[in-house]
């Protein structure tokens, strides 16, 4: 994931637990990892970035929540879990298997990793399907949207990548795939939705010539 790698590590990153979370504060490797399940289904970029979005929206319910554990455990501290409509009983299950309790204001400018107790409390609500009470995005005035239109173009490109090995006609491809998204487009987010249509669809053209 080398362009989703140099994206999180060139932008800064917002860890407050309030309104502001940032969605690249997250890490996503489990959740964008059921995109590239099926290389025939349709619409692949967009269902790609629906999900995306709900797992953002899952971490932030359940990192807000944690900041307001500050006297108690993750595992003692049920209530702000419940009261964003999240089931404690996965926060529990993360911190029984020695899961990282490091709080998110401590952690400025450094995705989640994996272990963090808020990415494996989100993997397990995500697998439940569980959907907190706050589900709205700030795209107007707010970052959301671009940042997840952002993340979504970088999975697909580094799919792509990972599938050209190199090859120099795929990587020209690509290359002006991007520049023609770039090119004229009425914003940033705009852009990074058309490179991540235009590579997943050129994803899932060379996983079904392999077939």
């Amino acid at each position: 994931m080398r362009c989703l790698t140099a994206l999180l590590a060139l932008m800064p990153l917002t860890a407050t637990a309030g309104d502001t979370l940032d969605p690249r504060l997250f890490n996503y490797d489990a959740t964008l990892a059921t995109c590239l399940t099926d290389p025939t289904a349709p619409d692949l970029a967009q269902s790609c970035a629906e999900t995306l979005t709900s797992a953002y929206i899952l971490r932030r319910a359940i990192a807000r929540a944690a900041a307001r554990c500050t006297d108690l455990p993750l595992q003692d501290c049920p209530a702000p879990f419940e009261e964003q409509g999240l089931p404690a009983i996965a926060v529990r299950i993360a911190t029984d298997v020695g899961c990282d309790a490091t709080p998110v204001a401590d952690l400025a400018a450094t995705p989640l990793s994996p272990d963090h107790c808020i990415s494996i409390a989100a993997d397990i609500m995500f697998d439940e399907g569980v959907v907190p009470l706050d589900t709205g995005l700030a795209c107007v005035r707010g970052r959301d949207c671009a940042d997840i239109a952002a993340l979504n173009a970088a999975f697909w490109t580094d799919a792509v990548d990972a599938l050209a090995d190199g090859d120099p006609t795929i990587r020209d491809l690509q290359a002006r795939n991007t520049a023609s998204c770039r090119t004229n487009r009425a914003s940033d987010t705009t852009a990074q939705t058309c490179i991540a249509n235009r590579a997943a669809v050129l994803w899932a053209d060379l996983m079904n010539e392999d077939r």
